[in-house]
């Protein structure tokens, strides 16, 4: 497994998921600057995911370094 948040992607792109039999349920953010349309649209539809969509959500999930940041301008 990765050890930094930048060995990640290399990490998901040298093991890509060839099956996925369980049951699957997304919570998107209406707007996700993560993960791209059709990237999100393409895992929903090859692995039969269900969608719900939050209005005006946001991701949540942030890199190590955004944390790190947030977290030192918060506690000063």
């Amino acid at each position: 497994m990765p050890q930094r948040e930048d060995d990640y992607y290399e990490w998901g792109v040298n093991n890509p998921i060839t099956s996925w039999a369980a049951p699957t349920y997304i919570l998107r953010p209406e707007v996700d600057l993560i993960v791209s349309e059709e990237v999100g649209h393409d895992f929903i539809c090859q692995h039969q995911c269900q969608v719900t969509i939050m209005p005006d959500g946001e991701m949540w999930l942030r890199p190590y370094r955004w944390n790190l940041h947030r977290c030192e301008s918060v506690s000063r």
